[in-house]
């Protein structure tokens, strides 16, 4: 892929599944050069224990930038995290 000018943040809430789901889905279906950020609202680690972080790593085989909030931020404030910390891009959604 090219240098991303566009990133991508999404926000997430203790659902792995559809995260996964949306960022596989994203990866196949476009070919715009882009950075994804994805901003855990949730809990550090899983039930079983493993970190949030090393999760996506593992299930993707792609870079994704993840911000682990301190608390939940909501949907806007997952938004302005991500575009705070992470966008370095000409465009932003």
């Amino acid at each position: 892929m090219n240098d991303p000018i566009l990133t991508i943040a999404i926000p997430t809430w203790k659902n792995f599944t559809q995260l996964a789901q949306c960022l596989f889905t994203l990866r196949r279906f476009n070919d715009y050069p882009y950075k994804l950020v994805v901003v855990n609202n949730g809990p550090e680690r899983d039930n079983d224990g493993a970190p949030f972080a090393e999760l996506i790593a593992k299930a993707c085989s792609f870079p994704v930038n993840v911000i682990q909030a301190e608390h939940n931020l909501g949907w806007a404030g997952g938004i302005n995290r991500a575009f705070e910390l992470e966008c370095d891009t000409d465009l932003f959604c």
